[in-house]
């Protein structure tokens, strides 16, 4: 049955474009309450200063994105695989051309020349650098600088804008304005030394170590993952595959060398391609700081090691919106200072971040709405679940976004019991609680339709919808699961243990990346959104039935058979899951 995403809440009321241009009415406002991690500065701002203002311009077509996603997903489907083009995407979802006229006579009618004002090549965005007054008048608004409590971290934000009636329908929203810097790592610890099992591995030779599976229930190797998940090694470079780290967070290239020495290849030199984004930069003064490498060290060491000799490419970013310019051409600004779609598109992508889902957050939404068309292009978004279980929100359960946004993978954690081994069953982890449950922003896409059926009627959780969207018609999350307790990688010179979704995403990533691999060499197409796929075949799993994910004082949701909130449809079987997608054209 054909079901279109929407949104269950409206992000913002549209006013009536008959409205008198006089007419200003609030379009975002999120008050600071004391008790927020951002804490106001009282200091005095430069209002010359120039900031770049971006305004996020409403797109068509967004209605019909889910449907035809699923045409080129589905594997039922007579299109499947037969990905869009950049331009058609861009065509497609282009804002309409009175919307643009509309918002560029607002803004010239303000003071603001045709000259300082640029529109995007996919006609969705406008930019254009502001100083801080102009931008105050512009959006009736005061710019203060916010520091985070915890970070230190600095954000130039408002309180709350606005602008005329009759534009509030033609944006989704600007920035910067209400929105903070809130992404966080999906990983729970990195322990200062291994066990004494893999303290004993670095006294043996390197044949011995990629191989022995032993000390796998304590310590997981990459031969631990590849026997876990009936891995093989990698086999060329026909295949891409990148991670996304955000903001200051790095890798260290020796950590890296020393990895791959150890456990892959005594290759020297790391085949990584680096691409920074134009508001941040790879930082080399921050290789030798383990709160700086731990994140991105993971997830390298991981994919690297386990789609080896294929290259990986590393995108260092600070703002997912600057990051969907320069990956293609639909979304990029010709006089921008980076290079204008210049960066390739990885097939396979994985991020182990991600905040809190806010109901009716534009700035969300049309990030999930990005991973549609990325996946119509062909690309695969892996995601992490996070590392809070069921999470905690005003006594009310937390949900974890991209991860639930229905156009993403999104991956929760597994471990091997107490005890166990290799050939031992894997459980949701108990190191920390995987992060799971149900959207409260976005609709029952149509390929879980079977799935949540199924949990419904056999296993519906007894909580009440005071702690989690009940309703039965909304995405859950997660969709797949891997091993994130006890990971093995490299830290500052030393063999040293991580723990997280941010281990298990990479795994998944790595997976289908040797998997789009096989299809290229036989002459077909990357799988793209993996999701209806997976649905249409849990048998290509490892179901988990064992385990849960605790949280806002709650044993949280239980793992049972099928699909659950706690480990999604199971951990993949590579050769299962390459049968059924080399069956596909």
């Amino acid at each position: 049955m054909k079901s279109s995403i929407i949104l269950l809440v409206s992000a913002f009321a549209a006013s009536t474009i008959a409205a008198p241009a006089s007419t200003y009415s609030i379009h975002e406002k999120r008050n600071i309450q004391p008790t927020s991690k951002w804490a106001k500065r009282d200091e005095l701002l430069d209002r010359r200063a120039i900031i770049p203002v971006n305004i996020a311009l409403t797109q068509q077509n967004l209605d019909h994105g889910h449907d035809w996603l699923m045409e080129v997903s589905d594997p039922s489907s007579a299109n499947y695989g037969q990905h869009w083009s950049t331009e058609k995407v861009a065509e497609t979802f282009a804002a309409e051309e009175i919307t643009i006229s509309t918002v560029t006579s607002w803004l010239t009618s303000s003071g603001i020349s045709e000259e300082r004002i640029t529109v995007s090549n996919s006609k969705s965005w406008i930019r254009m650098d502001l100083t801080i007054a102009e931008t105050e008048s512009l959006l009736k608004t005061e710019y203060k600088m916010f520091e985070h409590t915890e970070t230190a971290k600095r954000s130039l934000a408002v309180d709350e804008y606005s602008v005329p009636s009759h534009i509030s329908r033609h944006v989704d929203f600007i920035t910067p304005t209400v929105q903070h810097l809130t992404a966080t790592k999906h990983f729970k610890q990195a322990s200062p030394a291994l066990k004494s099992e893999v303290a004993e591995v670095q006294e043996l030779d390197k044949s011995t170590v990629t191989w022995d599976l032993s000390t796998c229930g304590s310590n997981i190797t990459r031969a631990c993952i590849q026997a876990l998940y009936n891995m093989p090694n990698g086999t060329c470079d026909k295949a891409s595959l990148a991670v996304v780290e955000l903001n200051d967070q790095v890798f260290n290239p020796t950590d890296l060398s020393d990895y791959m020495n150890t456990f892959v290849t005594d290759k020297k030199v790391p085949d990584i391609t680096i691409y920074t984004m134009s508001d941040t930069v790879f930082n080399t003064t921050n290789e030798s700081s383990p709160d700086k490498t731990d994140e991105g060290n993971l997830d390298v060491m991981l994919t690297y090691g386990l789609v080896y000799p294929q290259p990986i490419i590393y995108y260092q970013i600070g703002d997912w919106d600057l990051w969907f310019d320069v990956v293609d051409k639909t979304d990029c600004v010709k006089s921008d200072g980076y290079k204008c779609g210049g960066t390739p598109l990885a097939q396979v992508i994985s991020t182990s971040w991600g905040w809190a889902e806010e109901v009716g957050d534009a700035s969300n939404i049309r990030q999930c709405n990005e991973f549609m068309k990325l996946g119509l292009l062909g690309t695969t978004i892996i995601f992490s679940s996070g590392d809070s279980g069921v999470g905690a929100n005003n006594g009310t359960f937390q949900i974890s976004a991209p991860a639930a946004c229905p156009y993403v993978t999104a991956v929760g954690s597994t471990e091997i019991p107490s005890g166990g081994s290799v050939n031992s069953a894997e459980q949701a982890t108990t190191a920390f609680a995987s992060g799971g449950g149900f959207s409260n922003q976005w609709a029952l896409p149509s390929y879980q339709e079977k799935a949540m059926e199924y949990y419904y009627k056999h296993y519906a959780p007894t909580y009440t919808s005071t702690l989690y969207n009940n309703t039965q018609k909304v995405r859950g999350y997660p969709d797949i699961a891997a091993n994130g307790n006890n990971i093995v990688i490299y830290e500052q010179g030393s063999l040293s243990l991580e723990d997280g979704t941010s281990a298990s995403a990479p795994i998944v990533a790595s997976l289908i990346s040797l998997i789009n691999e096989q299809r290229l060499a036989a002459g077909k197409g990357t799988v793209g959104f993996i999701n209806p796929v997976l649905y249409a075949n849990p048998g290509a799993m490892n179901d988990i039935t064992v385990g849960s994910n605790p949280g806002a004082g709650t044993t949280g949701f239980q793992a049972v058979p099928g699909w659950d909130p706690v480990s999604g449809l199971g951990t993949p079987d590579y050769e299962k899951l390459l049968k059924v997608f080399m069956a596909l054209k």
